[in-house]
């Protein structure tokens, strides 16, 4: 007889980040007398790398971006790791295996590439019997593995991507993007804004995504120049220098200045919000999907983010001005005339799947 709750890992690069929200909404739709979920990042394997890895991260993405986007989906690199062969050394396999072992995972969903290949069963020497993979961002590059049992992806391009790069269109389940059940409630936002003691006058959502990064000081100062009083949340993730600059601004001419820190239960801001202004991040774009939002992508890292703005920009789902006069044009022309701007809403919406994270968590009740 089978022992319940069963552990299962949901593994991850760092935290916070789109990657580690997407594991968390899975498990919101998984009964915890079925399933116990293990959340484990790369630091829970390896402590400081995680660290470690941001930090080099965002000084290439910061320093270099071409080299960043050179690197992030490189074929030529990602066939010679594979086709060489190329594994974790034993040393840092051998981590991974006894963690596994010591929770009792034999069931593993992995939201980032890296943990992925971690887990992948090239580099571990016991016996998974499921091994997933939940992909966030619309184009998937070439470094996922190929072998794992199922990739659950957002888009069609997603699932498109990966079969070209050598996974098998089988393994393959289009279901859309998983989010937290926050994003599947009703809000109304005359009310929240009281609730929330902010005036109700257009309001502008600037993300920086979890780390708080991008240009947003630049965002910021194009509203010194709109005539309209307006609010603008800002979402500063984990930036908390940022997050200090901009409490001492209080005021911008017109503009009420709203800096938060990170923000695990985010809807609610959406939901009080007209526009959304800032990176796009899978998770992003798609939690503005799912709240019918105007998305204005504005200065993408280099990589996912560029690419995810290009499918959107090409699919009338989001403007992406290239300077700060055009995303002032921008700013204007909505605060004039929104029904202008009520396509891109329409479209946007579309990529939004509400039985995404229920899809995925009934397959994994059902596996183990």
């Amino acid at each position: 007889m089978k022992e319940f709750p069963k552990p299962v890992g949901f593994v991850y690069g760092y935290e916070p980040s789109g990657h580690q929200i997407a594991a968390l909404a899975i498990s919101e739709f998984i009964p915890k007398d079925i399933i116990n979920p293990c959340f484990l990042s790369v630091s829970d394997f390896f402590p400081g790398s995680s660290n470690f890895l941001v930090k080099g991260y965002l000084e290439i993405i910061q320093k270099t971006p071409l080299l960043w986007d050179y690197l992030y989906d490189n074929q030529l690199l990602s066939k010679t790791y594979y086709g060489l062969g190329i594994k974790i050394p034993d040393f840092y396999s051998n981590i991974v295996n006894k963690k596994l072992i010591k929770l009792g995972i034999n069931t593993i969903i992995s939201t980032h590439a890296f943990s992925s290949i971690m887990t992948s069963g090239e580099n571990l020497k016991i016996k998974i019997r499921n091994n997933f993979a939940v992909i966030t961002d619309i184009y998937a590059h070439s470094f996922w593995p190929k072998n794992l049992d199922k990739y659950f992806v957002p888009h069609y391009q997603t699932y498109k991507t990966l079969a070209e790069n050598g996974v098998s269109g089988d393994k393959i389940e289009v279901v859309g993007m998983p989010l937290r059940k926050e994003f599947y409630s009703d809000y109304n936002p005359v009310k929240l804004k009281k609730k929330l003691k902010i005036p109700d006058v257009p309001t502008f959502l600037i993300t920086g995504g979890s780390k708080g990064i991008g240009e947003i000081m630049d965002i910021i100062d194009v509203f010194r120049e709109i005539r309209y009083k307006c609010n603008l949340i800002i979402f500063c993730g984990s930036n908390k220098k940022l997050k200090k600059t901009l409490s001492l601004m209080k005021y911008l001419n017109n503009a009420k200045i709203y800096p938060l820190g990170y923000q695990k239960n985010p809807a609610v801001y959406y939901a009080v919000s007209d526009m959304v202004v800032g990176k796009s991040g899978g998770i992003t774009l798609f939690e503005t999907a799912a709240m019918k939002k105007l998305f204005v992508v504005y200065s993408p890292l280099p990589g996912q983010e560029e690419r995810n703005a290009k499918f959107l920009v090409n699919h009338h789902c989001a403007l992406n001005p290239s300077n700060p006069r055009n995303l002032k044009l921008i700013i204007d022309s909505f605060l004039a005339n929104r029904n202008y701007f009520e396509r891109y809403v329409n479209n946007i919406s579309k990529l939004h799947k509400k039985d995404a994270a229920i899809k995925i968590a009934n397959e994994i009740i059902n596996s183990v």
